[in-house]
This record gives structure tokens, C-alpha cells and sequence, in this order.
């Protein structure tokens, strides 16, 4: 199977969890599902799924996704993936029906990740957010990350420079009570962020959605064994 028969199978089992969850009564995941496909954000999820399905082939992986919901992990549904999902928007920790996507309440700007626990990190459209060092987060997804294992980060795209430094912890700012965007990402700040660390670029995709004029890079890393 080549990775768009995976895609396209994915999409497919993707439309028949929406129908399960909405007999299983937790309304809150069929909104999340159907947003799948009815969000504004519907190109930046393809262009994920898409540089996944085309890198990563192994099976049983233990997989971490960082951000509100599991949008990207349902990809290893049929591949065994052990899957975990920080959801940083929820304070409710259940599994997903149907799925094997455990959902848990968690901050990362506090949260401690492990050690070289996880075979794929997911963190798209969350750093932005983030009131705490991004450099130190940084550290620690890749503390977390397995040698030779992948990570997918997405950043939007800023068009008036960097506001505050990436090393500095934003005071007075709870995640939890504001979903603006308390950095920006220039082009070039948004390539070269995993520079001089164990991170190599393998594949990009720069997507424009609709809530996103300026566009949304998304990369897939491979950690370097050192």
C-alpha cells in the first residue's frame, strides 16, 4: 500500500469513527471529528497527515500528540500506535471510542516528558501559544523523542517579526484563559528553530489556510543518534 491508498483509507475509517462516537454520546468528539473536515484548518491537516503517511512506516510506535485534540495521531489507528494526546484546551483525561488515543489534561510548559520515551512527537500550532521558554520546551520534547525518532511541528506565519524572544517566559499570561498568539514565527526563525540540536529537517510543507493568510510551515524531524 502506498502512502495515498493509506491516506485515502485513513480518511475513510476517519468518517466511520464520526459515526460511532455520535452513538456513544460524548458530543464533544463529534465536533472534533467532523472538524476534520469542515474546519478552515482542513489544509494544514492534510499537509500533516500527508508527511506522515509518506515518512513514517513503522508499526507499534509510541506516539505523543501535543496540542487541543488528537488531529494528527488517528493516522496510526490501524498501525498499532500506542497514542497519548496532551489535550492542552480539556481538563477531561477518556479514551477515545473506537480508537487507541488516550486523552489527558496537561501543560506543557510544566508537564515532564520523559526521556527518550516516544518513537513520534506531534506539535503543531501550540508553541505560539505558549507563555513559557521555548527554547527549554524545546529541550524537552527532544529529551522525550527516541534516537531516530520523528517529530512533526507546525508554526503560522508572521509578518511583522519576532515580539519576544523565544528564551523568555511571558509573565501574567495564562494559556488557559487566552488562545492569542504570543510570538510569531518569521519564515526563516521557523526553519532554522531546531537548528544546532539532534534535529534534521526531512520534509516541509508550507499550507494556506483560511485563518492563516501569512501560511503555516510545517516540518517532519528525524533525531539524529548522537
Amino acid at each position: 500500500m502506498d502512502w495515498i491508498d493509506e491516506l485515502d483509507g485513513m480518511l475513510e475509517d476517519i468518517r466511520k469513527d464520526i459515526s460511532i462516537v455520535e452513538k456513544s454520546g460524548k458530543s464533544t468528539w463529534v465536533d472534533v471529528l467532523s472538524n476534520y473536515f469542515n474546519s478552515d484548518h482542513f489544509p494544514r491537516y492534510m499537509d500533516g497527515w500527508t508527511l506522515i503517511c509518506r515518512h513514517i512506516k513503522e508499526k507499534n510506535l509510541s506516539v505523543l500528540e501535543i496540542g487541543p485534540f488528537p488531529y494528527f495521531s488517528h493516522v496510526g489507528k490501524k498501525k498499532n500506535w500506542t497514542i497519548k494526546c496532551i489535550g492542552l484546551d480539556t481538563k477531561e483525561d477518556f479514551l477515545i471510542p473506537n480508537t487507541n488515543i488516550f486523552l489527558t489534561w496537561g501543560n506543557l510548559c510544566f508537564d515532564d516528558l520523559g526521556i527518550n520515551r516516544y518513537d513520534l512527537i506531534i506539535c503543531t500550532e501550540v508553541l505560539e501559544h505558549l507563555p513559557c521558554n521555548l527554547i527549554k520546551v524545546r529541550d524537552k520534547l527532544i529529551k522525550a523523542l527516541k534516537p531516530n525518532g520523528f517529530m512533526l511541528m507546525s508554526y503560522p506565519l508572521g509578518h511583522i517579526g519576532l515580539r519576544i524572544g523565544y528564551d523568555k517566559d511571558i509573565e501574567d499570561i495564562d494559556f488557559y484563559q487566552s488562545s492569542s498568539h504570543l510570538r510569531e514565527f518569521p519564515i526563516g526563525k521557523a526553519i532554522s528553530f531546531f537548528n544546532d540540536t539532534a534535529m534534521v529537517s526531512i520534509s516541509s510543507i508550507t499550507s494556506y489556510p483560511l485563518v492563516y493568510p501569512n501560511g503555516i510551515h510545517q516540518i517532519l524531524y528525524k533525531k539524529q543518534v548522537m
